[in-house]
């Protein structure tokens, strides 16, 4: 399967080199796209439906193509797969009907393939934990599924998903791929250290922490990191305090990463970037400076050595990471690109979905998700 990465910050720009590409050696049948809402997503899907190719797209909070990042651009990767071997739908959704939706996407995909994978991304009111759950449960086994929530510039107002339909910001937008035609294998990292003891929420509700260890979870935070927590959501940009000490929710097979987004003096809850549950155990986090980037960058070099191919890579890093991390995520991603060397796009989301080594996949924070595609 040939790919070619296109990383632009311009439409005009964008559209000359698709019909630059569209040659006899190699004819695009599907794009991946990741763009800032500010590009216009309704202009991108026409250009696209113009040029007869098949679309999944994202608004995002930052581009990542190959070893770069920029803001309010376009990353997008180019393939040419048959189209009997892939399948894009798109579903509304809220986060009440997500796990229904789950199980809808996987009724769906039985019935193309027997063996389906997933490439899903979806706007920022959805539960990507229970509509994960949906899929997995409906299948009965651990299907590989990755993808990220859409990103808005860091309004955090609302993020948008489409396809050749149409673009909502209400919405799943799903790749369902044949995966005895493509490989589609991953891992998620995040390389955040533990710190401190185990502790439990005593009282949750949705992406709401109320209580931890029976107090207010405000309260708690504060007393480990002074006004860290205390910061408000402006309407520019996530407090880096909140972003630089995640939870560690704890599962039976490993842990998931969940950020705060915000806090209320009044009635001293949480704002998480992803759900939690009432008796939930986790133990708060920390980025152990350099060695966070060295570790996520020698954990993909591991994985390269079971899985040393590939045609494609999608990347999918949480904008809360990039705060965290600064600069070095830029020393991330070009280490990443490095091991693979071939087309990658990316995108700085509001959560990611990726696999755990036991080929569980969960909805995280903070977490650095990478895919492979490899036409078999």
């Amino acid at each position: 399967m040939q790919s070619k990465l296109i990383f632009t910050i311009s439409l005009e720009t964008l559209s000359h080199q698709i019909q630059k590409t569209i040659q006899d050696e190699f004819q695009p049948t599907l794009a991946i796209i990741f763009a800032s809402p500010a590009m216009g997503l309704e202009a991108l899907r026409v250009l696209f439906n113009k040029n007869n190719i098949q679309i999944i797209g994202a608004s995002t909070a930052g581009e990542i193509g190959n070893t770069a990042i920029q803001g309010a651009g376009i990353s997008l990767l180019l393939l040419d797969p048959p189209t009997s071997h892939f399948k894009i739908i798109q579903r509304e959704a809220n986060y009440e009907s997500s796990p229904e939706i789950g199980v809808q996407i996987a009724q769906v995909a039985q019935t193309y393939f027997k063996n389906p994978a997933f490439i899903m991304v979806f706007s920022m009111n959805i539960c990507g934990d229970t509509m994960i759950d949906g899929i997995s449960k409906t299948l009965n086994g651990y299907p590989s599924i990755f993808g990220g929530m859409a990103g808005d510039d860091m309004k955090m107002k609302e993020s948008y998903t489409f396809s050749n339909e149409k673009v909502s910001s209400n919405s799943v937008t799903v790749l369902i791929l044949d995966n005895d035609k493509i490989a589609v294998e991953g891992m998620a990292l995040s390389g955040w250290q533990p710190i401190g003891l185990e502790n439990k929420i005593t009282k949750a509700n949705n992406n709401i922490i109320h209580e931890i260890n029976e107090e207010p979870a405000l309260d708690v935070v504060k007393r480990y990191f002074g006004d860290y927590f205390a910061n408000s959501l402006n309407e520019d940009s996530l407090s880096l305090g909140i972003a630089q000490y995640p939870l560690q929710i704890i599962r039976e097979d490993s842990y998931v990463l969940r950020a705060a987004l915000d806090s209320n003096e009044s009635d001293g809850s949480l704002l998480m970037a992803g759900p939690v549950t009432t008796g939930d155990s986790f133990r708060f986090s920390i980025a152990p400076g350099f060695e966070v980037v060295e570790d996520t960058i020698q954990g993909f070099k591991d994985f390269a050595k079971e899985k040393p191919e590939a045609d494609a890579l999608l990347m999918f890093s949480c904008v809360a990471r990039h705060m965290s991390l600064g600069p070095m995520i830029e020393e991330e991603i070009e280490g990443i690109y490095n091991v693979w060397q071939k087309p990658m796009a990316g995108f700085f989301t509001y959560g990611e979905v990726g696999q755990q080594s036991t080929g569980t996949s969960h909805f995280y924070n903070e977490t650095c998700s990478l895919v492979l595609l490899k036409e078999l």
